[in-house]
């Protein structure tokens, strides 16, 4: 029976850490009828740990947009300074180095607030950083959140911030849907050059990119922003255009049902 494997960031990063995992790949690469990746750094990843080039095929998430609608930036603007971060509390989406640039935004613009929303790891970790930087009246923590209860939340916020870098046991991110979702609220990411990430976020134009663990220069990119609000609504307007066009979901299902066709030809 043909079959296509669709790879994560996960998938193709720390799992290799397993041998068996990674000799049982090998027989994946050879039997599989073709492999799905969601942006070319993936692909890029696959080639080099054999797999061949003519079998994978580059396929975006797609991103329901029916109940996302943005906050008019007139709005979004009456409220003080906010960035907000989306996700899973581990090493690979490192809340604490975006805790550390928060800090420093904070001291130069005292009204910033900070929202995170999600759960994990180092939840308790992200709450003794947030003593130790003395921002308790500063950051709000949601917890787990649904997406219904978080994009109104997401929405009433200037910037969406996510510091990603590979983690010890060598994981990272794939495409980060939650960057994605934010643009789709007109909101401009600043963010890491790491994995997929800038075929998301296009540096200088939907959103500012850092190096990894470089929270310096993160919260350099988010006082831009904030002293900037003209140039936040500018990126944010284009990253809901860049991300409409490149995780059109119904893109997504014509791409996915053309090469099932093909495999069982």
């Amino acid at each position: 029976i043909p079959f296509i494997v669709h790879f994560h960031g996960y998938d193709i990063t720390s799992a290799l850490n397993d041998p068996v995992y990674k000799r049982e790949l090998t027989k994946v690469f050879g039997s599989a009828s073709y492999m799905i990746a969601a942006s070319n750094y993936i692909k890029r990843l696959l080639i080099m740990e054999g797999c061949p080039k003519e079998k994978i095929s580059v396929i975006r998430y797609g991103i329901g947009t029916h109940q996302i609608k943005p906050l008019p930036w007139k709005e979004r603007l009456k409220t003080p300074p906010s960035i907000l971060f989306l996700g899973r509390l581990t090493q690979k989406k490192h809340p604490i180095a975006l805790l550390y640039a928060f800090s420093i935004v904070k001291g130069r613009i005292p009204d910033a607030r900070l929202t995170i929303i999600g759960g994990g790891e180092l939840e308790m970790e992200v709450k003794e950083t947030i003593k130790k930087l003395n921002l308790q009246n500063h950051v709000h923590l949601h917890g787990v959140l649904s997406r219904e209860q978080s994009f109104p939340i997401l929405n009433r916020h200037w910037i969406y911030a996510q510091h990603s870098v590979t983690a010890k046991s060598g994981d990272q991110e794939g495409f980060a849907i939650s960057l994605a979702e934010a643009a789709l609220h007109e909101i401009p990411v600043v963010s890491t050059f790491h994995n997929g990430i800038p075929e998301n976020v296009i540096d200088g134009e939907t959103g500012l990119l850092v190096k990894e663990f470089d929270f310096e220069a993160m919260a350099e990119k988010i006082i831009y922003l904030i002293e900037n609000p003209e140039i936040a609504e500018q990126m944010g307007k284009a990253g809901r255009k860049h991300i409409l066009n490149l995780c059109e979901p119904e893109l997504r299902i014509s791409k996915i049902k053309e090469l099932l066709y093909k495999s069982c030809q």
